[in-house]
């Protein structure tokens, strides 16, 4: 079974959690609305806060083709947090890889196969650790990563999860679940 772990002593950022500040061209950060949501709902610029948490994450099927593309959509609307999944990268690729603003704050690379990998990149405003969950990874079968996020009024656990259609089924889901409870154990 994995074990779950918190490098408590490697907190990323010395500064206390400030979430980004706003660019000129945007008045707000806020999560968006679902364009599909069948319900009509008005909602305001000024009913959300400066401070409302944004994770953006995407399947991005090859990290190299996409950084400049990527670029671009953060750079329009800046989430706190990137997830990324099947990047498709080598460890010491992903360590070159930069979007201004931004620290790679956790990864999963392969080493045996091709493509997969999975990586979280955090502002460089938010404070933040690395959670050590290699121990429940597996290429295709489970791929995970995670950051324990220090925000001004709370502490949030983000993972990044990924399984390949052509992994165990059955491994991923007994492997998540593990994963969850140790989560669960070590919030409690």
């Amino acid at each position: 079974m994995g074990k779950l772990s918190v490098k408590n002593s490697n907190v990323l950022n010395s500064n206390p959690a400030v979430l980004p500040k706003l660019s000129k061209s945007t008045n707000h950060l806020a999560f968006k609305t679902d364009i599909n949501y069948k319900q009509s709902v008005n909602i305001s610029k000024s009913h959300h806060l400066k401070r409302d948490l944004v994770i953006l994450h995407q399947n991005i099927g090859g990290k190299n083709n996409k950084t400049d593309e990527m670029a671009i959509t953060i750079a329009a609307n800046p989430p706190h947090v990137l997830c990324f999944t099947e990047h498709h990268l080598k460890s010491y690729q992903l360590d070159n890889i930069l979007f201004q603003n931004f620290k790679l704050g956790a990864k999963f690379c392969r080493n045996i196969y091709k493509n997969g990998g999975i990586c979280i990149y955090i502002h460089e405003s938010c404070q933040f650790s690395n959670i050590n969950v290699q121990n429940f990874c597996k290429e295709k079968d489970l791929e995970v990563c995670g950051i324990k996020l220090y925000l001004p009024n709370c502490t949030m656990s983000i993972r990044n999860i990924y399984g390949s259609p052509s992994g165990n089924l059955e491994y991923f889901l007994n492997k998540l679940e593990t994963l969850l409870n140790c989560i669960l154990i070590h919030w409690n």
